[in-house]
């Protein structure tokens, strides 16, 4: 019988390739049935950018470019992070969402299978708890960063995790293009698992007790390999920013709509977690509707019986307010 996960050995991993990790076929490197486990040191810095966001429409890129800091994607949605030493990534390749102990529907995925992490904060002395949004909070504080993907064809589920370990994840207000505008982290200031416990904690600390808890969770029905051929995801500076902005339960949603004839082309991104086939397939949808029919649009390929993921939106109703108000900003 195959092992139920699959864990890599711990290795460093610079910034840049963090989002590249979900993308490397993990689970069949490991001969794993249900899931591929990464956890590793951040070894470089990077700002890195949430799958669906626009780096024009995120980052301060001239900022950029005279810091010589540099810029990375994501494989999950969500808001940009400041990656750099000091912090762990966790990464998670699941089969399907009810691998592991999960559920069937991937709306929940993150809400199920963040429960081990919390456990494992524990058992280093943290007290963690999730609110259903894009962080784990301790005393109050966010402390750590967390994504999630699915793809609707394969039925997979990828979550991501940045633990800020003595160095906070968040972006200067000096590069991020919406501070003062947006309120993100239910207001709440960021912090660290250090500043939590009141001691230095060693980033080993954490990866070892993120991979005993994995290990027991698959009732230690485990396998290691060694990741290797992650890849540094294209944060696409080139690409224009959004037409429109609307802010939404977790941060900004975007819309562009670019052409002349018909309805345009559009592009759908900003801070939200989603399938991306399902966010690419809407947007290929809309070019060819009017406006009268947006909302049934929305509703067939990411509505509740799309089998689609849409995270951190409250309503579809924002996502047609955007669409609309980057249509009028084409003509």
């Amino acid at each position: 019988m195959p092992p139920r996960l699959g864990i890599a050995t711990p290795a460093p991993l610079h910034a840049t390739r963090l989002g590249g990790v979900l993308l490397t076929d993990a689970r069949a490197r490991a001969g794993a049935s249900e899931g591929a486990l990464v956890v590793a040191e951040v070894a470089s810095e990077a700002l890195v950018l949430g799958a669906f966001q626009r780096a024009a429409s995120t980052v301060d890129l001239d900022r950029v470019a005279r810091t010589g800091m540099q810029l990375a994607r994501r494989s999950t949605g969500g808001t940009a992070l400041h990656a750099r030493p000091g912090q762990v990534f966790f990464a998670l390749e699941l089969a399907n969402a009810a691998a592991l102990g999960g559920t069937s529907d991937p709306a929940r995925a993150l809400n199920r299978h963040v429960r081990p992490l919390l456990s494992a904060l524990g058992r280093l002395g943290i007290a963690a708890t999730y609110g259903g949004r894009d962080f784990v909070q301790a005393k109050g504080a966010p402390i750590a960063w967390l994504g999630v993907t699915h793809d609707v064809k394969s039925g997979s589920i990828g979550i991501e995790a940045l633990f800020a370990v003595d160095e906070p994840f968040t972006l200067t207000p000096a590069d991020d293009l919406a501070h003062g505008a947006v309120e993100r982290w239910l207001g709440k200031t960021p912090s660290t698992l250090a500043a939590t416990l009141g001691r230095n904690v060693a980033s080993s600390e954490v990866i070892a007790a993120i991979v005993d808890v994995y290990g027991a969770h698959a009732r230690d029905e485990t396998s290691t390999f060694e990741l290797g051929g992650a890849r540094a995801l294209d944060p696409r500076t080139e690409d224009p920013p959004f037409g429109a902005l609307v802010e939404e339960a977790m941060g900004l949603l975007g819309a562009l709509v670019e052409g002349t004839s018909g309805s345009g082309r559009h592009a759908l991104g900003g801070e939200l977690m989603a399938s991306p086939h399902a966010l690419d397939a809407v947007a290929r949808a809309l070019d060819q509707v009017d406006d009268a029919h947006i909302e049934a649009t929305l509703d067939a390929h990411l509505g509740p019986s799309s089998g689609a993921l849409l995270f951190g939106v409250k309503s579809l109703a924002s996502i047609a307010k955007v669409v609309r108000a980057a249509r009028a900003a084409r003509r």
